[in-house]
């Protein structure tokens, strides 16, 4: 007899879940009426600790939910189970993983693809929506399994982008929706191997279902259907529901403009973003009221951009920025994250893609006796309006738009040219002097006429 691959390597993942359908059986009620999303899959859901406590129903990070996952189950065992929950719970929501086990069995892609639509499409029947989340490039897979789980989403994103399709031109939601993993997983991998998954190399670790956690619900809270396909907590395929409520107000509207993230995670909560900046880390670090801050530093052991230490091992007390893009989740180790825009719109900023001959801004005002904040970068944009931090008082500010134009000139009665920086000296009375291009340094010197002219204020 051969046993499904996610359960050869131990036995005692069964006598937990024997645990585990129990406790569900309690927590659920007898009619499924507070059921508001249904997790149903193979052991990757079974062994996700989604179903709330029936000791105490708050601590669950999906409350109002049932797991009715059982590990070895393939997407037809799935089908089989999912008419008599649906009609026994009733839910909005069906979170589902099935596939690796079809796959892993020998099934094709396509097939497997077949299967998982016919589970797909009894829930849509219901009225309710599917979120799927991908396959997993687990350690213990081969690469010639890992090449079906992939063209297996793949087929998945596909009919995720059709179906919607045909829901946005009746102006509903997408019914499915992915989250896609696989990437994500690898990048996470590659980077900070034995993070994701179990000893068993095949199951996720705690670390990995704090990812999924922090995913699904970001997926389960898009009430209004924006979103097709997420992917590292952000939106990757927006739906193409062309109706949305004009007066709807922005998800944004009434939350905090920065938070500090879950423990144990390297991604942020829905609706805010990683903080990318080091200047912005220190600014944000005082608007939470976090105190001490360490310093940058590059490695690809702690969570990517500004994250929090306190009582964490290995970890000085406080606030650190990597400037590894990837890091990696660690247990404790909290991310600080802002809302779109609060950076730009609050912080004094360097932009970090912009170059001079492969120089970056860091050089522009790396020797304060000779900054060079006239060069024009490769994309033409000059440094004084890129290099907003660099160049402070040198043709910048921290006002967007408010910088002095290095290539205006006067030219005095003794025939000598001068810059902004000159009617920088004596702003009241050069300020209104016109240009070589006739153009008045009050309109030109915006920064150094700020007062005296300028629509620059403070």
């Amino acid at each position: 007899m051969m046993y499904p691959r996610k359960l050869r390597h131990t036995i005692l993942p069964l006598l937990l879940s024997t645990t585990a359908l129990l406790l569900q059986t309690k927590a659920a009620s007898a009619t499924g009426s507070d059921i508001k999303i249904l997790f149903a899959g193979d052991s990757d859901i079974e062994y996700w600790d989604s179903t709330p406590d029936p000791r105490n129903t708050s601590t669950s990070k999906f409350p109002n939910s049932v797991n009715k996952g059982v590990a070895g189950h393939s997407c037809e065992q799935v089908f089989k189970k999912i008419n008599k929950h649906l009609n026994q719970y009733n839910p909005e929501w069906v979170v589902l993983v099935c596939g690796e086990n079809d796959l892993a069995y020998g099934t094709s892609p396509s097939d497997t693809f077949e299967h998982f639509m016919t589970v797909v499409n009894a829930i849509v029947a219901t009225g309710a929506r599917v979120v799927y989340l991908g396959t997993k490039p687990e350690p213990d897979t081969k690469q010639r399994l890992r090449s079906k789980y992939r063209k297996y989403d793949q087929k998945i994103r596909d009919k995720a982008t059709e179906m919607a399709a045909a829901a946005s031109s009746q102006q509903g939601p997408p019914p499915l929706v992915m989250i896609d993993v696989y990437p994500v997983f690898q990048t996470i991998e590659d980077n900070g191997p034995d993070t994701l998954y179990d000893d068993d190399d095949l199951h996720l670790s705690k670390v990995g279902y704090n990812y999924w956690n922090t995913w699904a619900t970001t997926a389960l809270a898009d009430d209004i259907g924006s979103c097709v396909r997420w992917k590292e907590n952000v939106c990757d395929e927006e739906s193409p529901n062309t109706a949305p409520t004009p007066a709807a107000p922005s998800p944004s509207v009434g939350l905090p403009s920065v938070i500090v993230g879950e423990p144990g995670v390297n991604v942020c909560s829905s609706g805010y973003q990683k903080i990318q900046s080091e200047q912005a880390c220190e600014a944000a670090m005082d608007v939470v009221g976090k105190t001490e801050f360490n310093g940058d530093e590059t490695t690809d052991d702690w969570p990517s951009n500004c994250y929090f230490c306190d009582d964490v091992d290995g970890c000085t007390n406080g606030v650190w920025f990597n400037k590894n893009k990837v890091g990696s989740a660690v247990s404790g180790a909290r991310p600080i994250c802002a809302l779109p825009g609060w950076e730009e719109d609050n912080v004094c900023l360097n932009d970090i893609d912009w170059r001079f001959k492969g120089r970056n801004c860091n050089w522009v005002g790396k020797n304060r006796r000779n900054i060079k904040c006239r060069k024009v970068g490769d994309d033409d944009r000059v440094a004084s309006e890129a290099c907003r931090s660099s160049c402070l008082g040198h043709g910048s500010s921290c006002y967007p738009g408010c910088v002095d134009d290095v290539e205006w000139s006067f030219i005095t009665s003794k025939n000598q040219k001068k810059t902004c920086s000159w009617v920088d000296k004596r702003p009241k009375k050069r300020c209104k002097k016109r240009g070589e291009d006739d153009s008045l340094a009050s309109d030109a010197c915006a920064l150094s006429c700020m007062g005296n002219g300028s629509e620059c204020s403070e």
